[in-house]
């Protein structure tokens, strides 16, 4: 998962779609991602 690649795909920068992501996760109460540096190997939640 990248979200650099998600962040061009969407024509934005990619402060804003980390920005997006955490929004969601706190919307959710739920940690989508396990942050590791810049890596985001995602989370159990997504593959459900």
């Amino acid at each position: 998962m990248s979200f650099k690649k998600a962040a061009d795909e969407l024509a934005v920068i990619l402060i804003a779609v980390s920005h997006q992501i955490k929004l969601l996760e706190e919307y959710l109460d739920l940690r989508l991602f396990h942050r590791l540096g810049s890596f985001f190997p995602g989370s159990p939640h997504l593959d459900s």
